[in-house]
């Protein structure tokens, strides 16, 4: 009699189905990208914009700040499909039930793991770089996927989505759907077109080139002022690398006419000395030494205030004198 039960027993575990939970695994791809960040020290075409050279960004599953304790990678139902036995042919898994709680006593599968993202090439990055590709209908990335959306809280180093590179300054790394990805080289080729439009409204004329890379030079403390006797061609050339190179930067400053023209006007008042750019303190009228803002958009908005309209006035009249 017990050997009969024992044998049903062992029939009933072969003809087991498969739980029941959906498969978390899916045919998309996500893209895994550097998220460049600039400063006096470190421009976009610095070696190390991202990471230093011959060096690696070690991913592990993040701590919650609140509990000192690891996040959970897995939901419940994502956790039960991979420990589910027969699950582990089709996916190479050999998880066993409760091998994948971040919660386990003993080898915890979590606290070991680790997924590290190399610079592959030298120099700088740009921000269209690919760092890895990540396909979810594979156990292997689908790990690495959920371990990097661990570290996308509170000062976390990954965001989640294109637009939302910069929604943290602690931010290294965003992931983008490959769907995605046709939206942003739509969005890219825009941008571009744009760009492109302003530069050749511009490339005929020295004086307009010039005006440009020093307003660029004003608003931006990592690019070095260009020189006044340098020639036409110097500055189409110079113009040609900041389109390929540095568009969103153009477009902030363009994406305003009226506001462009007022960088224009305080470039040529400091040309002329009328008023003085220190790169640390900011823009001063030069007669009485009096600060009027901590850079180009502070000196606009100065400028626009009614109460300033007579020293806006002063200002063009010298201009337009000197022009004479």
């Amino acid at each position: 009699m017990a050997d009969t039960i024992e044998k049903q027993t062992s029939e009933k575990k072969k003809q087991r189905k498969p739980s029941q939970v959906k498969n978390p695994l899916k045919n998309e791809r996500i893209l895994v990208k550097p998220v460049i960040w600039t400063s006096k020290n470190f421009g976009k075409q610095h070696s190390a914009n991202w990471q230093f050279d011959n060096t690696g960004l070690l991913i592990t599953v993040k701590a919650d700040p609140n509990t000192g304790m690891l996040k959970e990678p897995l939901s419940k139902d994502e956790r039960e499909f991979f420990e589910d036995p027969s699950r582990h042919n089709e996916h190479r898994l050999t998880f066993g039930k409760g091998d994948l709680s971040v919660r386990k006593k003993e080898d915890n599968y979590w606290e070991e793991y680790e997924y590290r993202l190399r610079k592959q090439s030298d120099g700088s990055l740009d921000e269209e770089e690919i760092l890895d590709e990540l396909d979810l209908s594979k156990a292997d990335d689908y790990f690495k996927y959920k371990v990097l959306l661990t570290n996308s809280g509170p000062k976390g180093i990954v965001a989640e989505g294109w637009g939302n590179r910069y929604s943290r300054g602690t931010n290294k790394l965003v992931l983008v759907s490959e769907g995605a990805k046709h939206v942003d080289a739509l969005n890219k080729a825009n941008k571009m077109k744009e760009v492109n439009k302003f530069f050749y409204s511009i490339d005929n004329s020295s004086e307009k080139l010039f005006d440009f890379l020093n307003v660029f030079y004003l608003e931006n403390k990592d690019y070095n002022q260009p020189p006044s006797d340098a020639g036409h061609d110097w500055y189409v050339a110079e113009m040609q690398k900041l389109v390929d190179k540095r568009p969103d930067d153009i477009l902030k400053i363009i994406k305003n006419e009226d506001d462009y023209q007022m960088k224009i006007l305080v470039h040529r008042a400091i040309k002329n000395g009328i008023l003085t750019f220190n790169g640390r303190t900011g823009i001063d009228d030069t007669a009485t030494g009096k600060p009027l803002g901590s850079d180009i958009s502070d000196v606009i908005k100065f400028l626009k205030q009614d109460k300033n309209q007579s020293y806006l006035l002063k200002i063009k009249g010298v201009l337009n004198k000197d022009k004479e």
